[in-house]
């Protein structure tokens, strides 16, 4: 066959999801009027598939209604003999489209979406860090007592993870995919920025590093720049913007506990976290008391011990219980 005579604009349109209605049927045509055109075509089909993903979507529904139309017109046809096509034609022609083309075509796309379901979770414990590069690129650091959930690759137009604990995330950019981190009620959406979203019982606090990052509950929503922090209460339902200091946000990645007027009670949530252990008040009053410090790496024992001469509090550690007394703070 002469190569003039295959159309192969045609076929490289129809290969690469462009091709309109008009041109699909006229392809189809060609391809049933000949099994050497079948085999051409299928030559092209093996060929593409190797060199060029395919990521746009095939009209099936459409190709196939314009092959069953063929079939009804060839049994209504008066005289089919003297037709160029045959119902053995169409039929071959069905095959070599959905079967060949169509069956390959939806494979690559099962398998990316199997890929997309299978969700990873990592979890940290109490006094353990973690970093987790995801299929994008992107770069999270958990803290401790953290959960991340992702999906092995991410869909073609999103990328969501679900985050209770705290990480600081390094997002690459791509403003054809969002970045969305779901921590309860809150969704904090992104296309390229870093970070920092702590999912702690009810309250989420998102601070952001560089870039603009979107904050919703779905009713309320807000845009935090860098060096600006979001609070949100699954209590109140609000969401409350302040400007915030970054080193004492993030110290946390360099293995600094920082306290800025802290409530020994927030304290103690932070405590049981780093050290894995439990954390009891003998007396309510204490959780009032307000502390203040930075302690890089320090072992348990010398932070409380910092702390007890801030607040004139007494503690003793038993088998991983910390037990805090004293008159405590109005």
């Amino acid at each position: 066959m002469q190569e003039e005579n295959i159309p192969s604009h045609l076929i490289i349109r129809y290969l690469s999801n462009e091709a309109t209605s008009e041109e699909q049927e006229e392809l189809i045509d060609w391809v049933a009027r000949d099994g050497e055109h079948q085999r051409i075509f299928n030559e092209w089909l093996t060929a593409w598939n190797k060199e060029v993903p395919m990521e746009s979507t095939f009209e099936l529904s459409r190709g196939l209604e314009n092959l069953n139309k063929r079939i009804d017109a060839l049994e209504n046809a008066p005289d089919k003999t003297i037709r160029l096509f045959s119902l053995r034609n169409i039929a071959a022609v069905i095959t070599v489209f959905l079967v060949a083309g169509v069956s390959a075509y939806f494979l690559k796309k099962y398998s990316a979406s199997k890929d997309s379901q299978q969700i990873t979770e990592q979890v940290t414990t109490s006094g353990q860090k973690l970093t987790v590069t995801l299929s994008d690129g992107s770069v999270v650091k958990l803290n401790s007592n953290t959960i991340l959930r992702y999906p092995k690759s991410f869909e073609a137009d999103s990328r969501e993870v679900y985050l209770t604990g705290e990480a600081f995330f390094d997002v690459k950019k791509d403003s054809l995919r969002p970045f969305r981190i779901h921590t309860g009620e809150l969704t904090t959406q992104v296309l390229g920025t870093s970070f920092n979203v702590k999912h702690l019982q009810d309250v989420v606090t998102v601070c952001v590093a560089t870039g603009k990052v979107s904050v919703s509950n779905g009713i309320f929503a807000e845009q935090l720049l860098p060096s600006e922090k979001a609070d949100y209460s699954r209590t109140t339902k609000k969401i409350i913007k302040a400007v915030t200091n970054l080193d004492n946000e993030l110290a946390w990645k360099e293995n600094i506990i920082v306290f800025d007027d802290t409530s020994l009670n927030d304290a103690a949530l932070t405590l049981e976290a780093w050290y894995g252990v439990k954390v009891i008040f003998d007396n309510d009053a204490l959780k009032h008391c307000v502390i203040t410090g930075k302690f890089d790496a320090m072992a348990l024992e010398k932070v409380l011990h910092a702390i007890s001469f801030s607040t004139g509090m007494q503690f003793s550690v038993t088998d991983n219980v910390v037990r805090l007394s004293g008159s405590g703070c109005e």
